[in-house]
């Protein structure tokens, strides 16, 4: 338990899933604290990927209430997360690998240019380049280029390229 707050960033109460006759999730408690790295450890099979899409929003529960700052919240999809900062990034990462850097960072959230020509589909490239610039700089990232190909990058760039997350997206 962190020493500078009693309420937890994140906290889960009491969650259930089943499917079916399977049940992934029985009464699961589960906080985090500002400041604390946690970690999520357990046999195949114990529910550790049913939590972590539970509380990132991409599935819902059958009982149970997640907290966000002590606030209750409906984490009814992945965009509500989002918001709130909580990402996830799954084992095989999740990129385009014929897209750069940037566009995988910005692939359905990216930045359109104002009026007509942001409606024809005309982005802000120079700002998503130096937003996602800051971000693997923030992350202490090393990313060879921001235009080449995520599918010619080291497996320890392409899970940059997953972690970093642009200021403003969520």
């Amino acid at each position: 338990m962190s020493t500078t707050t009693t309420v937890p960033v994140l906290q889960a109460r009491g969650l259930s899933r089943q499917f079916g006759s399977v049940r992934a999730l029985h009464n699961v408690d589960f906080e985090v604290y500002p400041g604390e790295v946690t970690a999520l450890i357990g046999d195949n099979g114990a529910g550790k990927s049913t939590l972590v899409k539970a509380l990132s929003g991409n599935l819902a529960v059958d009982e149970g209430e997640i907290l966000f700052d002590g606030t209750p919240i409906d984490m009814s999809n992945p965009q509500v997360a989002s918001g709130l900062g909580i990402e996830t990034v799954y084992q095989d990462l999740a990129l385009a690998p014929h897209l750069d850097p940037v566009q995988n960072m910005y692939l359905g959230r990216e930045l359109r240019r104002p009026g007509l020509a942001g409606a024809l589909g005309f982005m802000k490239t120079k700002d998503m380049a130096v937003a996602s610039r800051a971000a693997f700089d923030e992350l202490g990232a090393t990313v060879r280029s921001l235009t080449s190909p995520v599918g010619e990058m080291s497996g320890g760039q392409r899970q940059a390229i997953a972690i970093a997350l642009p200021r403003g997206v969520r």
